[in-house]
C-alpha cells in the first residue's frame, strides 16, 4: 500500500503515519514557502520521512537530515527516500546523542513527536542558531488542556485551564515553555505561527540571539485569570500572579500559567502561509481561511457558555461579531473553539451585544 500526500508517495509500513495530521504538514509547507533562504533542515522525528520528503519535493530544500531512534523508522525513511528519488542523510540515533555530537547548525528544525516535545527541545537548541525556525508539535493535549493538570505542572511548569479556553491556554503554555528553554541558550523567540487542529497543537518560532531578546521573551510570560462566575478573562505579565479579584464581578479567580502572552502569530508570516495554502489547493481551506481572518488578541469568548449564563437562546456568532463591529470594536471567529469569537472589547460589551441581539 502506498499513501500519497502532496508530492510525496509513502510506502505503508510499521512506522507511524497519521493521515489526520495532513493539515499540519500542509500548513508547515505553506509557512516555510515564505522563507526560501532557509535551506538546511533537520527532520528530528522522521518516522516515515513524509515531512522531510514533502519539504524536499514541494519547496526544493535539498540539505535535509532525517533522524529517528527507531530502527523500523530508519529503514522506512531509507525506502521512502529511494522511492521518491531523494538523496539525504538518514541517521538511526537519538536526538540527545545527535545533538551532543553534531557540529552542524540548521536553518529549520522540525520536532513532531508522539506526545510531548518536552524531552527533546533542550537538546535540539544545541543544533540551532540565531535565525533558526523551529516547528514544534504537541499531541499531549489532555495535559496541555488541563485534563491532567499535575502532568502539565510537571512537564511544562504551568497550571493549565480546563474549560472552554483550554486550547488557547494550552498553546500559550507550550510557547511559554519553548521561550524558557530558548532563554537558557541566550535566545529570544518571535512566534511566526500557531494553531490547534484535532489532537495537535503546532507552533513555529524563530530564534534571536542575545540577552535583550531572551529577556524580552521571558518578560512576555505571565498569567491568565478566567472568572468562573462572569467568564471575564484577564491577563497579566510577570513571574508572580498578582490579580486578587475579578475586575468585573469581584470573584477571586484562579491563575493559569505561566504562559506566553505575546502574539500567537506574525501577521506577514501568517498571511503568506494562508495564501500559499489556498493557492496550492490543499484540503481544509475553510480552517485556513478562518485562521487568516482571526484577530491577534489574547483569548476568546464562547458564545454557548455566555448565553447559558444569561439564560437566553443560542445566538449566531456572525450577528455578535457584526454588532461589536458596529460599536467600534474589532471581532472575528476563532479556529480554536466552535461558536467562539475574539474581540478587542471586554465581557461587559460582549454581553451587551448578546442581550441587544
Amino acid at each position: 500500500m502506498v499513501y500519497e500526500e502532496g508530492l510525496a508517495s509513502i510506502e505503508e509500513s510499521s512506522s507511524f503515519l497519521n493521515p489526520f495530521s495532513r493539515f499540519a504538514r500542509d500548513m508547515s509547507v505553506a509557512l516555510l514557502s515564505g522563507f526560501p533562504e532557509k535551506k538546511i533542515l533537520l527532520d528530528s522525528t522522521s518516522a516515515t520521512g513524509i515531512r522531510g520528503i514533502r519539504y524536499a519535493k514541494e519547496l526544493g530544500i535539498d540539505d535535509i537530515t532525517f533522524l529517528d531512534i527507531n530502527p523500523d523508522a530508519y529503514a522506512s525513511v531509507k525506502r521512502n527516500l529511494e522511492g521518491n528519488g531523494i538523496e539525504a542523510d538518514v541517521l538511526n540515533e537519538s536526538i540527545q546523542g545527535f545533538a551532543n555530537s553534531s557540529d552542524k547548525r540548521f536553518d529549520i528544525i522540525d520536532l513532531d513527536p508522539f506526545g510531548s516535545p518536552v524531552p527533546n527541545l533542550y537538546d535540539l537548541m544545541k543544533v540551532g542558531k540565531s535565525g533558526t525556525i523551529f516547528l514544534v508539535s504537541a499531541t499531549d493535549t489532555a495535559v496541555l488542556c488541563g485534563a491532567q493538570p499535575n502532568a502539565c505542572m510537571r512537564l511544562y511548569g504551568s497550571v493549565p485551564l480546563h474549560n472552554e479556553l483550554c486550547h488557547e491556554a494550552g498553546i500559550r503554555i507550550l510557547i511559554g515553555f519553548c521561550a524558557r528553554v530558548a532563554a537558557q541558550f541566550n535566545y529570544g523567540i518571535d512566534v511566526l505561527f500557531s494553531f490547534c487542529y484535532r489532537h495537535m497543537m503546532r507552533i513555529a518560532f524563530v530564534l534571536k540571539h542575545g540577552a535583550s531578546y531572551s529577556s524580552s521573551s521571558v518578560l512576555s510570560l505571565g498569567f491568565a485569570y478566567h472568572c468562573q462566575k462572569c467568564r471575564s478573562i484577564n491577563t497579566e505579565k510577570g513571574i508572580i500572579p498578582d490579580l486578587a479579584r475579578c475586575e468585573v464581578c469581584g470573584t477571586a479567580p484562579s491563575p493559569a500559567g505561566p504562559m506566553w502572552l505575546g502574539p500567537l502569530y506574525e501577521e506577514r508570516a501568517r498571511d503568506s502561509a494562508c495564501s500559499y495554502f489556498s493557492k496550492a489547493g490543499f484540503p481544509e481551506v475553510k480552517i485556513s481561511e478562518m485562521i487568516a481572518n482571526e484577530i491577534n488578541v489574547p483569548f476568546y469568548y464562547s458564545l454557548p457558555v455566555l448565553t447559558k449564563i444569561a439564560r437566553i437562546p443560542s445566538i449566531s456568532p456572525g450577528k455578535v461579531i457584526g454588532s461589536l463591529r458596529e460599536r467600534g470594536f474589532d471581532a472575528s471567529l476563532t479556529h480554536m473553539e466552535k461558536e467562539s469569537i475574539r474581540t478587542t472589547c471586554g465581557i461587559r460589551d460582549v454581553m451587551d451585544a448578546i442581550r441587544d441581539i
